[in-house]
């Protein structure tokens, strides 16, 4: 049984799998109906087409993250992050050899994962401190409860502790690192926004 609510496919059982190829579905059409201002010949700037993927195509694929963006559901997940590697090279007209770490520090965009851990930390952060009792409630629990592990905020706790060896709220840098190899060239200096496929 399936419905859709709010922009997400709720699925009996709790399984975020069918929304989360829902959801890259959405990112692809969004990016369908961009694409002859985002694609590799476009005249379009690569700081507007970014604009455009983080104000239009980003929010239409990860709506409501906070309540999926830790399920365990890692090859699904994947794809996100593929989706999102795939726009960066197309947005800089980028040749097969630049690592995908490389555009994602040019851009100054933070990977897939990145972006919902810190988008759930905001959220449960202002949930904290709302004024309505109700939404309080709705995100203080029972780290002992029978059911803790599969709680989103519980999800992302333990999340963290997986990356980065039980220390909670680490910092998203630790992720992605900003170092940049010195022999390998800027991708916005040495790439133009248009031109022919490599």
């Amino acid at each position: 049984m399936k419905i859709v609510w709010t922009g997400s496919e709720l699925i009996r059982g709790n399984s975020f799998g069918p929304h989360l190829d829902y959801a890259l579905a959405k990112g692809k059409i969004a990016t369908g109906m961009l694409r002859s201002l985002v694609c590799r010949r476009s005249a379009l700037s690569i700081d507007n087409k970014l604009l455009l993927y983080k104000s239009v195509i980003r929010p239409t694929m990860t709506y409501a993250s906070v309540a999926w963006a830790f399920a365990p559901c890692k090859t699904r997940m994947h794809k996100l992050q593929t989706f999102q590697n795939k726009f960066l090279r197309q947005a800089f007209n980028a040749p097969w050899f630049v690592r995908n770490n490389q555009l994602h520090r040019e851009a100054k965009m933070p990977t897939m994962e990145e972006f919902f851990r810190e988008t759930a930390e905001r959220a449960f952060s202002k949930a904290e401190a709302h004024p309505n009792p109700l939404v309080r409630e709705a995100v203080d629990y029972d780290e002992n409860g029978p059911s803790r592990c599969k709680r989103p905020r519980m999800a992302l706790l333990f999340h963290q502790m997986d990356h980065f060896g039980g220390i909670p709220g680490a910092p998203s840098s630790f992720l992605l690192a900003p170092c940049k190899p010195a022999w390998l060239p800027s991708v916005r200096s040495g790439m133009k926004t248009n031109g022919s496929d490599p």
